[in-house]
C-alpha cells in the first residue's frame, strides 16, 4: 500500500468519540488546517474557544479568518449568532459579498456602534471593554482585525509626552516597556469563562 492509499483509507475511518460537541463546529476554509487543529476533515474550530492567528502582514490571516465568519452566516447553528469583524487596522478593504457571500455581508456587525456608524476601537483597553460587554449580551463569533493595531492607553501617553519634549529640543526618555504583553495576559484569562457562558 502507497503512502497515499494509507493517507486515505485513515481520512476514511470515523474520528474517535471524545466526548466533543462537534455540531456546531466550523471549517476553516482548509481541510489539511482542519485536520492539524481537530483531527476532522471538515471542522477547524470549536465554538467557546479563541484563536490567535501569527504571521506577517500579506500572509492570508484576515482572508482565512473570514472564512469563518463566512461558514458560521451559511451554518444553521449559527442563525442566532451575531457574527462580528471588529476591524480596528482597516486594512481589510475586501467586498465582502463576494469573497464570502451575501449571508455574510448582511449579518457582519462591528463590535461596537452601527454599521453605519461603526466604531473600531485602537486603544487596547477598549478593546477588552467592548469585547467583554458583547460576549455578555449574547451568542457571538468574533473577528479582532488585528491586535497590531491596538495601543496601551499608557503608550498613547508616552508618545505625546516624548513629543512634547523633543519639540524642546531634548530627547526622550524611558522605554515603551512591556506594557502590551501585561493587559493582554491579564484580560486574555477573563475570556475562557466568557466564552464559556456560550
Amino acid at each position: 500500500m502507497t503512502q497515499t492509499e494509507a493517507t486515505k483509507k485513515a481520512l476514511r475511518k470515523p474520528p474517535k468519540e471524545s466526548g466533543i460537541d462537534w455540531s456546531k463546529g466550523l471549517s476553516t476554509g482548509s481541510t489539511t488546517l482542519n485536520l492539524s487543529l481537530t483531527g476532522r476533515t471538515g471542522i477547524g474550530y470549536l465554538p467557546c474557544h479563541y484563536y490567535l492567528f501569527v504571521g506577517s502582514s500579506g500572509s492570508g490571516k484576515t482572508f482565512l479568518t473570514m472564512t469563518a465568519l463566512a461558514e458560521a452566516a451559511i451554518n444553521p447553528a449559527y442563525d442566532k449568532h451575531d457574527l462580528v469583524f471588529e476591524n480596528c487596522e482597516n486594512g481589510a478593504l475586501m467586498d465582502v459579498a463576494r469573497y464570502f457571500g451575501p449571508k455574510l455581508a448582511d449579518r457582519l456587525e462591528p463590535l461596537a456602534g452601527t454599521a453605519s456608524k461603526p466604531i473600531h476601537p485602537t486603544i487596547l483597553e477598549d478593546h477588552y471593554d467592548l469585547l467583554f460587554d458583547r460576549l455578555k449580551s449574547g451568542p457571538c463569533v468574533i473577528l479582532t482585525d488585528s491586535m497590531d493595531a491596538l495601543t496601551p492607553r499608557a503608550f498613547v501617553k508616552k508618545i505625546a509626552a516624548d513629543r512634547k519634549v523633543m519639540s524642546k529640543g531634548d530627547d526622550a526618555k524611558g522605554s515603551y516597556g512591556t506594557e502590551k504583553a501585561r493587559i493582554n495576559s491579564d484580560r486574555m484569562r477573563k475570556l475562557p469563562d466568557l466564552l464559556r457562558k456560550h
